[in-house]
């Protein structure tokens, strides 16, 4: 309950609807109800909000939503932004959800963090233990970020359409995050593997440019 205080207090500090009682009220209900009644009138309420109001009314919502799962989850763009218990301790889940809310116009940004968190939860369940999120790597000369840690492999997260992005940027990315893993595991004696995860169909130009390197990849959208 401390967490939902601090979170309302932020709610009221930072906007000026006439509808904010109600708002909250709302959302209190929400999170201890499965009502979809609460959610049809909580969605109606937040119908009326103004757009220069959105980016805190998100923040609100999906730290809530973090911190006491809501019955229903959080959308943005139309993208689900999926949420769980067994995120909620890692290091990095509040700020991808905060990176989400602080970007609510920007539906590449959303699609992106928000594929993190699903591919997340999609390792937890092929067995993986997720470290930590944003994990940056450096070796004195070269520092990358990889967006999932876990015990058995580094993640570097795409939502993109793959035909549009061949290209210089993408190729520097992929392999210095290669190098920098292989790295790490000379440095710590490790065996982590570097997979590029995609939410879309990796197109075959790039699959022979991963094949070619010996860096593994998986397809949210093939399972």
């Amino acid at each position: 309950m401390k967490h939902m205080f601090t979170l309302f207090v932020f709610f009221f500090v930072h906007t000026s609807l006439c509808n904010i009682a109600r708002i909250a009220h709302l959302a209190k209900q929400a999170i201890f109800s499965t009502s979809p009644k609460i959610e049809r009138e909580l969605q109606h309420e937040l119908k009326k909000i103004k757009a220069e109001q959105l980016t805190c009314i998100n923040t609100l919502f999906l730290l809530i939503h973090a911190l006491i799962q809501m019955p229903t989850p959080v959308a943005i763009h139309g993208q689900c932004i999926p949420s769980s218990y067994k995120l909620i301790h890692v290091p990095g889940y509040l700020n991808t959800l905060r990176y989400i809310a602080a970007n609510p116009y920007h539906e590449s940004i959303v699609k992106g963090y928000s594929y993190e968190l699903e591919r997340a939860l999609e390792l937890i369940e092929t067995g993986h233990k997720i470290l930590r999120f944003h994990h940056i790597l450096s070796n004195g000369s070269i520092s990358r970020e990889i967006d999932i840690h876990t015990d058995q492999a580094m993640v570097e997260c795409k939502n993109i359409k793959w035909p549009n992005c061949f290209n210089e940027k993408l190729f520097n990315q992929f392999s210095d995050q290669q190098r920098l893993v292989e790295d790490y595991n000379k440095t710590c004696n490790c065996s982590y593997i570097f997979q590029v995860s995609s939410k879309q169909s990796i197109s075959e130009r790039w699959k022979k440019w991963f094949a070619t390197r010996n860096i593994n990849t998986h397809e949210s959208s093939k399972k």
